[in-house]
């Protein structure tokens, strides 16, 4: 049926060629004039084809019903052509439709109107509805439901070379039912869909391949008051934005929230792009098989100035963030990211030269457990903590809260990092390995708590470095397991000038480990156990461990537990080098020794060094055993100058050596059961060009000094000096 009325009515059988109105099984044909379904009338046909700028208009309470097109059921094309709809349309109620529901194509436009309704079912072979090129437009403030009765074979909707969409403020939308693809796609330059109302995909039924997909440089348009909700995805993902493709989101985004999504919620790659605005949200959740959100590739960017929240509502299989292959993501200064709930992985995960920036809020595990990591590096990632940034871990159920590792992988803090706060720690607060760095830079405020099984901070591996020029506190609020801090296996810690390391509430062994062959420099403040016990050593040194305590450097040493020393050093090329200052006692008691020297380990205090001792319960001030075993002084050594050392101010045991060189003083005072000096063992020998003072201001409660075994040697040379009081 050809339209021949110029402007007229459907239902008028002289407005058509040959005359007749038309029935289910006709072709209509309108190339001209204005058609109008009026109202309370029921139109029908198998499909209808709008051209050369005709117009088509269904009234309200009118519909219009196609059937069993052989081709597509509703085509528009041709600029100024119009499909007006204020009634209702229904594209394969019945019986199927063989390729588009509907289209537009060149210039071709179609409005639904506010309380219309259009709904598509049952295609055949292709899309449900499809619009495409340039000044092609759909404007909806109605309803539009596609796949709610039956499937659409490929897209709910595909849009694409230059062709828009408007979903008008009071526009629903309902895709469901897909075959093949997608429920939106969107795709191509100048493709647009612009959403200012609701959009629910896959609400009913599933969605087979992406609930949206974006590709070739198209945009998404999501607007303040807006919603987008994505469920029921069964094979593949629920937001995919690819090639130069951009969603720019103001409203709410709900991924998951409802039914199951079998991909990631969101991927993004080849220089896919989401910028979520100050009043946009986002929500993830129910990703049964992989991530929240996953990007890679160069280009790939995701801006967040308002809320995101994955895990909030349903588990994630894997990783709340993956982003790897030089990703790239802004958390500016009002945006919120929120993971909770990995039932496998990771909260965060960023490999191959993936970089996050934070100058907002990343909270990860705040209400739900992490299953591994809080956050995951590898590969040459870097991961920047702005000055405004926060960033707080909680709840890792079997991983750490940090972890970074591999050569050019590094984590920059300007901000502020909490770790174990509200909830435990399974591993380590924050783990750097296998060539990984991290730089707490000036201003940054790291609190590290609450760990379940091992340390506040652990570092191993060669070219594996952390440096401190902030404030760093582990242990401050709640206890860490075993080791405050583990410096270990040819790593470096530096702690800079100006910079603070408070270690506290140690609860198994120590506050500082230093072992193989790793090194510590200090040129700043260190505390272990000011304001909390360790569990046994304050610093514990073995295997090649080196501490290097420079001019500008401070430590200060308390309250072991358990009988155990305050500084521990022991086996071949283990070194402790103080040209700073060193206090041991100062405010709480030590359990035995202040230090303890073992096998070959050795200990210089340098000529602007300056070593104070004091409050032991039960040990030594200086206690040095096994051949080889050294400590050299060419500054200051003072102990219980304070309070009282229990036992012996420093005992020297089988083999071990002591040198007070020219110009060095040593003062012992305040010895509560026996001597200032006591040398045993043959083969041990103290030597003494300096000053040495015993019981200068307190008494010693036996000797000043005692050689107790045959081969003991004390030598006390021409420039030494040595004044014994109040024995």
């Amino acid at each position: 049926k050809t339209w021949i009325g110029g402007t007229g009515n459907w239902d008028v059988s002289s407005n058509w060629s040959p005359s007749g109105i038309p029935v289910n099984s006709s072709i209509v044909l309108i190339y001209s004039g204005d058609v109008t379904i009026p109202s309370a009338y029921t139109a029908t046909c198998m499909s209808v084809e709008v051209n050369l700028g005709a117009k088509f208009r269904i009234l309200s309470s009118g519909e219009l019903l196609i059937n069993g097109s052989t081709n597509d059921g509703i085509r528009c094309y041709g600029l100024n052509s119009e499909i007006t709809n204020d009634g209702i349309v229904r594209v394969g109620a019945t019986t199927a439709i063989s390729t588009r529901g509907i289209v537009l194509t060149s210039g071709g436009k179609f409005t639904n109107q506010s309380g219309a309704l259009i709904e598509v079912n049952r295609i055949s072979s292709e899309n449900g509805m499809e619009i495409r090129d340039v000044n092609t437009k759909f404007t909806n403030y109605g309803n539009i439901q596609i796949g709610n009765l039956a499937s659409i074979k490929y897209s709910c909707i595909f849009i694409h070379s230059a062709g828009q969409f408007e979903n008008k403020p009071g526009g629903n939308m309902e895709l469901n039912n897909t075959n093949l693809y997608h429920g939106l796609w969107i795709s191509g330059t100048n493709a647009i869909f612009s959403n200012a109302g609701t959009l629910k995909i896959g609400n009913i039924s599933p969605i087979i391949n992406n609930g949206l997909t974006m590709d070739n440089n198209s945009k998404f348009h999501n607007l303040i008051g807006s919603i987008l909700q994505i469920d029921r995805i069964t094979s593949y993902d629920g937001l995919a934005i690819s090639s130069n493709s951009t969603f720019y989101n103001s409203g709410q985004i709900q991924i998951g929230n409802n039914q199951a999504i079998r991909g990631r919620c969101i991927t993004m790659w080849s220089a896919g792009k989401l910028y979520n605005n100050a009043s946009g949200s986002i929500e993830l959740n129910r990703c049964t098989d992989y991530h929240g959100i996953r990007m890679n590739d160069s280009g790939t960017y995701l801006s967040n100035s308002g809320s995101i929240k994955i895990g909030n509502v349903a588990a994630l299989n894997r990783s709340g963030l993956l982003m790897t292959s030089q990703s790239l993501m802004d958390n500016t200064s009002t945006g919120t990211l929120e993971i909770n709930n990995t039932t496998v992985y990771e909260g965060i995960t960023i490999d191959a030269n993936a970089v996050i920036n934070n100058s907002g809020f990343i909270n990860i595990g705040n209400n739900n457990p992490i299953k591994t990591h809080g956050v995951l590096m590898a590969s040459g990632a870097k991961f920047n903590n702005q000055f405004a940034g926060i960033l707080q871990i909680n709840r890792t159920a079997t991983g750490n809260g940090i972890e970074i590792k591999d050569a050019n992988t590094k984590f920059t803090n300007y901000g502020n990092i909490r770790i174990g706060n509200l909830a435990s720690i399974s591993n380590t607060c924050t783990y750097v390995h296998s060539g990984g760095q991290f730089e707490n830079k000036p201003g940054g405020n790291m609190e590290l708590n609450n760990t379940n099984l091992y340390h506040g901070i652990g570092i191993a591996g060669t070219n594996t470095v952390f440096s401190n020029a902030g404030i760093l506190k582990i242990g401050n609020t709640n206890k860490i397991n075993f080791f405050g801090l583990a410096v270990e296996n040819w790593s470096t810690f530096n702690n800079l000038a100006g910079a603070v390391v408070e270690i506290d509430s140690v609860a198994s062994y120590d506050g500082l480990v230093i072992t193989g062959n790793s090194i510590f420099n200090n040129l700043g403040h260190l505390k272990v156990g000011n304001n909390n016990s360790m569990g046994w050593r304050c610093l514990n040194m073995g295997s090649g461990g080196q501490l290097n305590n420079l001019s500008t450097g401070v430590i200060e040493l308390n309250r072991t537990k358990n009988n155990w020393n305050a500084i521990e050093l022991y086996n071949t090329g283990t070194q402790l080098i103080n040209q700073g200052l060193i206090k041991i006692g100062n405010v709480a008691p030590i359990l035995l020794s202040c230090i303890a020297m073992f096998s070959e380990s050795q200990f210089e205090n340098s000529s602007i060094g300056v070593l104070e001792m004091n409050n032991t319960v039960n040990g030594h001030g200086i206690h040095t055993r096994d051949l080889n075993t050294k400590f050299d002084n060419f500054g200051i050594v003072k102990m219980g100058f304070n309070r009282k050392i229990h036992d012996i101010g420093i005992l020297m045991e089988s083999g071990s050596k002591f040198n007070n060189y020219a110009n060095a003083t040593i003062e012992i005072d305040s010895i509560k059961n026996r001597d200032g000096i006591r040398c045993t063992s043959a083969s041990t020998v103290f030597e003494n060009a300096g000053t040495i003072k015993i019981g200068k201001t307190y008494p010693i409660s036996v000797h000043g000094i005692t050689l107790s075994s045959a081969g003991c040697v004390f030598n006390n040379q021409t420039t030494g000096i040595m004044e014994v009081n109040r024995c």
